[in-house]
């Protein structure tokens, strides 16, 4: 096994094809073929599923692409390093959504005040998208609300954020203390499932035995604000996200009886990951930063 084969490897995963994946690494396609061969030799294990002239990987073949991405990283970052004779200042900082605007654009603008030679360079997206990333490692760290289960990904938490329900301007509830029971006579508007927010409407429905479906489901926290104060439904939204709407009387909220709900905003990165100087700094100013944000 050599770089070179793990090169071939990661290639033809995403180009799903041998051919193509040749032409993009300027090798033939027996060449590209005979290193493939070579690594399901080595390891006993099929690599791809070959379905309509495309190539998917299997689960051996997913858990490959994980570590051989992680290796060809660590080169570059050896390579970058060695050659430079400098320790890189870049910073590759991944967000979800639901926390981008509320904390790490504000973080963001207040660490490169404090070290201006930091390179920073962000990526906005939903929490599955972002964990793939970091899997991938794209990504050197990142601040999302979701919480995964991966043992590769170590995770600290930095701040809860308040869950608040919200409901269009003059709706029956604003302003009023609601029991949970009430909610089955109103349309939802949710997250999708496997995130944090659909995992905390689910818990009400579950705790409080409630008889309702999802109204309308979307990966958007946009597009749920905007069904809401267009009357399609009911929501349960990150204060942060919503205060805005609330506070230009756009949008309304109320008070469900209860314990308060809260979101955990989490800091990650992969547990193999060689974190640099500067994303050491800029980890230990996020745990600073987020107790700040939490008081």
């Amino acid at each position: 096994m050599t770089i070179r084969h793990l090169q071939i490897f990661i290639r033809v995963a995403e180009e799903q094809s041998v051919t193509a994946a040749a032409r993009r690494l300027f090798i033939s396609q027996p060449a590209a073929s005979l290193a493939l061969s070579e690594i399901e030799k080595e390891y006993d294990a099929k690599l791809f599923d070959r379905v309509n002239r495309k190539m998917f990987m299997t689960a051996r073949g997913e858990r490959l692409y994980r570590w051989a991405s992680q290796i060809l990283s660590l080169m570059d970052d050896m390579n970058s390093d060695l050659k430079n004779h400098i320790q890189s200042s870049k910073i590759r900082l991944g967000a979800s959504t639901a926390v981008a605007n509320s904390f790490l654009m504000p973080a963001v603008r207040e660490f490169e005040k404090t070290h201006p030679g930091a390179s920073m360079r962000f990526t906005i997206a939903g929490s599955p998208s972002i964990k793939e990333k970091i899997l991938k490692n794209e990504l050197d760290v990142a601040i999302t609300e979701d919480f995964f289960t991966d043992d590769t990904v170590v995770r600290q938490e930095l701040f809860k954020e308040p869950i608040i329900p919200i409901c269009p301007k003059g709706h029956r509830f604003a302003h009023k203390k609601i029991q949970p029971q009430q909610l089955n006579t109103e349309k939802i508007v949710v997250r999708e499932k496997n995130t944090s927010l659909r995992q905390i409407f689910d818990s009400i429905v579950t705790i409080h035995h409630l008889g309702i479906s999802p109204y309308m489901e979307s990966s958007d926290n946009r597009s749920i604000i905007l069904a809401v104060r267009q009357g399609l439904g009911i929501a349960f939204m990150p204060q942060n996200l919503v205060n805005e709407y609330i506070s230009a009387g756009k949008l309304e909220t109320f008070t469900l009886t209860g314990k308060k709900l809260y979101l955990s905003c989490r800091l990650i990165h992969h547990k193999q990951k060689s974190l640099s100087p500067s994303v050491t700094s800029f980890i230990e100013f996020c745990q600073e930063y987020g107790k700040r944000s939490g008081d």
